[in-house]
């Protein structure tokens, strides 16, 4: 388990530690062989196209993320691709959707589509 935990690095969702469960498996049925295996299931490219599109505000907080700082944010459950570009919550709520985030506590607000 201890190279599982050094290899995937697991997802952190409030007090639960999660570990990527695609390269998990993968490295179960190829007899415990670790690879990059996830890495092949997809593209960055919305992502990358969402952040380069955003105001210097957001490229801000995402520095500030990759320094390791904390970020409050509020997050839609309701995320929809085609508001992706016209949303304030999307690039939150699909980086937190896509495990490139992780939360550490939420409250639901009045709005029941938002937790913050």
């Amino acid at each position: 388990m201890e190279a599982v935990r050094d290899c995937y690095n697991g997802y952190k969702t409030g007090n639960l530690i999660r570990y990527n469960p695609w390269s998990s498996v993968s490295c179960i049925n190829k007899a415990g062989r670790f690879d990059l295996y996830w890495i092949n299931t997809g593209n960055n490219d919305l992502i990358k196209q969402l952040i380069l599109s955003s105001n210097d505000s957001i490229k801000g907080q995402i520095e500030q993320l990759m320094q390791g700082a904390a970020l409050t944010a509020s997050i839609d459950k309701h995320l929809a691709f085609d508001l992706l570009d016209r949303s304030k919550t999307a690039l939150w709520s699909l980086l937190l959707f896509a495990d490139y985030l992780t939360w550490e506590k939420s409250s639901l607000s009045r709005s029941s589509d938002l937790y913050d």
